[in-house]
């Protein structure tokens, strides 16, 4: 029992290590996504460029770690790993809707900056771990948990202040599109933790990466629209997004599988945090004390979920024992 705890709780540690790295990568690729634009690329090419990317490293490690394991199969095997229990057509299939749900959800998210302001349209995605949190609730069949409800807003409400959001000349196609963005990306997260246990880590990612590339393609395909940027900083604008938002992909659903959706929602809460950070050493902006105060929510809300999530489940444990 005493090892099954202890296994439990380093898979909990690298779970939100894997939400932390996922939230600062998300922030590599904002800052180097207004090169790509300003030199030509556009949002086809940066997405599809994350799938193909994602689901070509995320099966070469599939692979990787298959024939490490019929090679030399650990005793016991390894709880920072979580296993598979035996996989259908149907998991396959789920795993793939799944990431077409998330790949759906960040089209519908930058298709709407064209029709609003970038910040209110960041701030509504950013509504998705409220959504995460009261799916669960609803699928649970209970009442969401105050604090947790309350922590969540106050993150969003960090958000707002770090984003200094702007409401005005609002179109409503993209106040719809802005809404959907969130719903899809909450959905992948539930789904993903709900029903993709029966497929490896590794495995249930290359599924996700490929229903997120049908996505990006046929969108690409269907509006004859697909820009690669011009060779010099807009390629490597390209290149930088595309690894910082594989990095975060494959990293952010590895959290899901390890601490759940919702953790792993709350803690990317810190992505503007640290996009505001990067803009401050990269491009030299200088930040209001709005923004700082901003910043200083949404730390101070993911520190404290995470520490009644840890309270929750060492008391879990004593009851357990």
């Amino acid at each position: 029992m005493v090892e099954h705890v202890a296994g439990v709780h380093r898979l909990t540690i690298a779970g939100v290590i894997a939400g932390v790295v996922a939230a600062l990568a998300i922030s590599v690729s904002n800052i180097a996504l207004p090169f790509m634009y300003a030199n030509g690329g556009d949002v086809q090419s940066f997405l599809t460029g994350r799938y193909a990317a994602s689901g070509l490293i995320a099966l070469i490690m599939a692979l990787a770690v298959r024939l490490f394991v019929r090679h030399r199969s650990p005793p016991g095997g390894d709880a920072i790993v979580p296993a598979a229990t035996g996989t259908s057509a149907r998991d396959h299939t789920l795993a793939v809707i799944a990431g077409a749900l998330y790949g759906g959800g960040a089209l519908l998210a930058l298709g709407s900056i064209a029709r609003i302001p970038v910040t209110l349209a960041i701030l509504i995605l950013f509504t998705f771990p409220i959504i995460t949190a009261l799916m669960q609730a609803t699928l649970d069949r209970r009442w969401p948990r105050p604090l947790e409800a309350g922590l969540l807003l106050v993150a969003l409400a960090g958000v707002a202040l770090a984003l200094d959001v702007e409401a005005d000349a609002l179109d409503p196609i993209g106040l719809v599109m802005a809404c959907g963005g969130p719903l899809c990306v909450a959905t992948s997260f539930v789904l993903c933790e709900r029903r993709l246990g029966n497929i490896g880590a590794l495995s249930s990612a290359t599924l996700m990466s490929l229903g997120g590339l049908l996505v990006a393609a046929g969108f690409a395909a269907i509006t004859g629209s697909f820009s690669l940027p011009d060779p010099g900083a807009g390629q490597r604008g390209l290149l930088i997004a595309v690894t910082g938002s594989t990095i975060a992909f494959l990293a952010m659903f590895w959290g899901v599988r390890a601490i759940g959706a919702s953790p792993t929602a709350m803690i990317l809460n810190l992505e503007p945090v640290f996009t505001i950070a990067l803009a401050i050493i990269v491009l030299a902006e200088v930040p209001s004390a709005q923004r700082i105060m901003g910043a200083t929510l949404v730390i101070g809300a993911v520190i404290a979920s995470q520490m009644y999530a840890s309270v929750r489940t060492n008391h879990c444990d004593r009851h357990t024992a």
